[in-house]
């Protein structure tokens, strides 16, 4: 590797300058660049990904992955991705509309099309990118090499892996099949052990049983119990009565006494579960949301609590605590995710320090939530800040996220992420109001106006007095802050206060804009409610 001071006897002279370079076309990626070309009418952008299309971990997922969010307030801002919609082609909340990967990779490649047509961004696919100093070098997959010289670049704090990109995460002896669930598709094993307990274990488990496989023939080895969401549970209706889903969580949160009292009362309310009834509530929670079928489901099938796998031997699998027997022809489905990672350690993306900021003058760095388990929102506001924010210092101070020992996936999570959630908009709310209206105005906020019956429903169920979720927020984040959940003495680590006022902090961006683009086409709904498109008029 050269020294940083060889740099420039390397660069060739067709070196390539730009306002961003962003590695990454997944989720956050994505999701930033289109709210930067939407906000900042001048700004050039070279994205680079390693794989042959954008979006990212969806590109190697399993066929039969499903959003755990509903599709309505999931992608970028600019273009729609859920199927319900209103008469006038809007988008609106519809529970059980959740896009496939198929799906998600099919609508990454036309916001990808969008990005193009802009003539501002340079998408470089099927490319490497590893940092020399102030310049970047990019490395095609067939040895092609460019530097890049930009003002500030763009990396996601992730460590998402997908099991089909990787081996086994524990030893497999010579004559044992054990495969990624990508070939669980159309399965013909006479039996299956999945090993993973997660949201991808989950899956597993119920594309087997969906697909004729008998609950005798299948073996789940869960090393530790974990909440999960019901998504039928939280909404009972499937496409109404959102803003009082919303308000269910509270009398959990303000009559608890302390973390564990929060998933109890939740799990009370139907709007989490365990996956084994009964004994030690769990104490690990990871976000993901399953329906009640599907806690059916898994409840279903012979389960193994003997730890994690050590290894996979012929005709037994090793245990933490135990062995387990297998049978000729078995298949050991690897669906782990962060194996090497303790139970309640963050995976998907990383964990960051208390110093951590996202904002610095030659980078900016995408992965903590902004908003409650919502990474593309949290991106899209972090371009929003980017464009309109004068001075990095100020952008920081609008940034609250959970950092250093409290970023766990324990019990605590939930109560964690509401906080900082609501401490986000209080900020914005605060200081930069225009920001405010941004998020309220994006189709990548769970409760936007425009997916929920319009602003006067939105304002009566933040602000009237039946549901008043505005008044409810206020009033958790005093319970917190006064030490009002006993094991959280410290307010999740945050100790700051709400930023103050700064004259001069935010700017307008000038320029024509030409993103996103102007739709070609009006929709219509079709017979059976699902939207088509009809030539404009």
């Amino acid at each position: 590797m050269m020294a940083a001071n060889d740099e420039s006897k390397e660069a060739p002279s067709n070196e390539l300058r730009c306002d961003y370079l962003v590695v990454g076309a997944g989720a956050a990626g994505m999701a930033f660049v289109d709210t930067l070309l939407t906000e900042d009418p001048t700004c050039r952008v070279v994205l680079v990904d390693r794989r042959a299309k954008a979006g990212g971990h969806w590109v190697d997922s399993y066929p039969f992955v499903r959003l755990h969010q509903p599709s309505h307030y999931y992608g970028v801002n600019s273009l729609p991705l859920g199927k319900a919609r209103d008469a006038k082609g809007r988008e609106v909340f519809d529970r059980d509309d959740l896009a496939s990967g198929p799906e998600v990779v099919a609508y990454y490649e036309k916001v990808l099309a969008q990005f193009e047509a802009s003539g501002r961004v340079d998408i470089r696919l099927e490319t490497s990118y590893e940092a020399r100093g102030a310049r970047a070098l990019l490395t095609t997959n067939d040895g092609a090499t460019t530097w890049v010289t930009p003002r500030k670049t763009v990396t996601t704090i992730s460590n998402v892996q997908v099991p089909s990109t990787r081996p086994p995460p524990f030893p497999v002896a010579d004559g044992v099949e054990c495969r990624p669930l990508n070939a669980l598709e159309v399965p013909n094993a006479s039996s299956y052990v999945v090993v993973g307990a997660g949201k991808s274990g989950v899956d597993a488990v119920c594309h087997l049983l969906d697909s004729g496989v008998s609950t005798d023939a299948i073996t789940w080895i869960v090393p530790h119990d974990r909440w999960m969401f019901l998504r039928d549970g939280i909404w009972p209706s499937r496409t109404s009565g959102y803003y009082e889903a919303m308000a269910k969580f509270f009398p959990a949160l303000l009559e608890a006494s302390d973390s564990m009292s929060v998933a109890l009362g939740l799990e009370k309310e139907g709007i989490c579960a365990r996956i084994f009834p009964g004994g030690e509530p769990p104490r690990v929670f990871k976000g993901a949301t399953i329906n009640k079928s599907q806690l059916e489901q898994i409840r279903s099938v012979a389960a193994v609590r003997l730890g994690r796998v050590v290894a996979v031997e012929p005709g037994e699998i090793i245990l933490q605590q135990g062995r387990l027997p297998i049978a000729p022809g078995c298949l050991v489905v690897d669906a782990t995710a962060g194996y090497e990672t303790a139970p309640d350690e963050l995976f998907g993306y990383n964990v960051v320090d208390d110093a951590f900021k996202i904002f610095s003058a030659d980078s900016i760095k995408l992965g903590p939530s902004l908003n409650l388990f919502n990474v593309c929102l949290s991106a899209a506001l972090t371009a929003y800040l980017e464009a309109t924010c004068v001075d990095d210092a100020f952008k920081n101070s609008l940034c609250y996220f959970v950092s250093g020992e409290n970023l766990r996936f324990s019990h605590k999570t939930l109560p964690a992420l509401l906080y900082y959630s609501t401490k986000n908009m209080d900020a914005l709310e605060k200081c930069h109001p225009a920001a405010t209206m941004f998020v309220l105005k994006s189709r990548l906020f769970d409760a936007a106006p425009m997916h929920h019956g319009g602003l006067l429903k939105f304002l009566w169920a933040m602000l009237g007095p039946t549901l008043a979720l505005k008044a409810k927020g206020k009033k958790f984040l005093k319970k917190v802050d006064a030490g009002g959940l006993s094991d959280v003495p410290d307010s999740f680590g945050l100790g700051r206060p709400l930023p103050a006022k700064k004259r001069g902090a935010v700017r307008k961006v000038k320029g024509p804009k030409n993103y996103p683009p102007k739709p070609r086409a009006r929709w219509a709904p079709c017979g059976c409610g699902a939207p088509v498109a009809a030539p404009a008029k």
